[in-house]
């Protein structure tokens, strides 16, 4: 860090805060990407590699595309999985003498998406918060775009074995399909969880430490979002289930991403196990009642039904 110029210092300073993100870093009219995520870029974007000075004995790996064109770029990134962080010049450089200030205005994430043009019409583009704990789970889908949130407490019966569990929230997550998941470490114990999420939803999934999880900051967090005083307002069932503690992260991560409170979510949807007819992912895939995990451009029962109802809003 000694040898860097005052730049790079800067920029190594703000990206170790966003180690998991590739990091857009303004400089004038251009984003700049250095070191691995500039190789990432140019491997992904197919752009030229390039090298800047910066201190060291050899140049910093660099990848720049124009601010006028990003979006296109981003959405190409977020399509195949990446999360984004943008670093804006937050001072004019003609009337700054000296380094400008910069930091992080913006983090984009496949399931954080509210841009018409990233985004699908004709499919909800969901992020799911999972908490799990010693009963079972708790469960929020959120669509930000719209700001429909679906909730849902399974709790693991005394006779029942873990694998019950582990294939009654595959069959969750079967229906929504979320591009991308938050959720706390115990998810380590559930194999066949943690195996779909990767080969069949190929979704990005959020790890975080059990110290993250906390009921009292959860239901705080909530009733001052929603401006409530009781959890019983918005739709609990009890004061202490598992989806509190997951609609808690589900906010929280919204803020950090938009940095600002989010208020874009309007609805809780509460939903019980036993209110629906249990399928599993294989009945769905054969009555073609959701979309197809390896041909998701064909047409199911799901997408003819959003398409009817996008029609009676358009209507009203």
């Amino acid at each position: 860090m000694v040898n860097l110029s005052p730049m790079m210092r800067q920029y190594i300073e703000i990206k170790d805060k966003y180690k998991d993100y590739i990091l857009f870093f303004r400089l004038g009219d251009f984003y700049e990407m250095f070191f691995d995520d500039a190789k990432v870029i140019s491997k992904e974007l197919e752009l030229t590699l390039t090298g800047r000075d910066c201190g060291l004995e050899q140049r910093a790996p660099m990848c720049g595309i124009p601010y006028v064109s990003s979006e296109s770029y981003i959405s190409k990134l977020i399509s195949k999985g990446y999360k984004i962080a943008i670093c804006e010049q937050l001072e004019d450089p003609n009337e700054t003498r000296g380094l400008v200030k910069r930091d992080v205005v913006r983090v984009i994430t496949p399931g954080t998406v509210t841009d018409g043009n990233m985004l699908d019409d004709e499919r909800n583009n969901f992020l799911a918060s999972i908490y799990f704990d010693d009963s079972g789970f708790g469960v929020c889908f959120c669509d930000v775009s719209t700001g429909e949130v679906f909730i849902s407490d399974i709790t693991n019966k005394e006779s029942q074995k873990n694998t019950d569990l582990e294939r009654k929230l595959i069959n969750e997550l079967s229906s929504f399909f979320p591009c991308e998941i938050l959720t706390n470490s115990k998810i380590s114990k559930y194999n066949l969880i943690k195996k779909f999420i990767k080969i069949k939803l190929n979704a990005i999934i959020n790890i975080s430490e059990e110290s993250e999880f906390d009921l009292e900051k959860s239901t705080q967090d909530i009733l001052e979002y929603f401006e409530k005083q009781t959890l019983s307002e918005l739709g609990f069932f009890s004061n202490n289930s598992p989806s509190i503690i997951a609609l808690g992260a589900l906010i929280k991560y919204l803020n950090f991403t938009y940095k600002a409170c989010f208020k874009n979510l309007s609805s809780l949807n509460f939903y019980l196990e036993s209110q629906y007819m249990s399928l599993d992912l294989a009945a769905k895939k054969n009555l073609e009642i959701t979309a197809d995990i390896k041909n998701q451009d064909k047409k199911n029962l799901y997408w003819v039904f959003l398409i009817r109802q996008k029609r009676q809003w358009a209507r009203e």
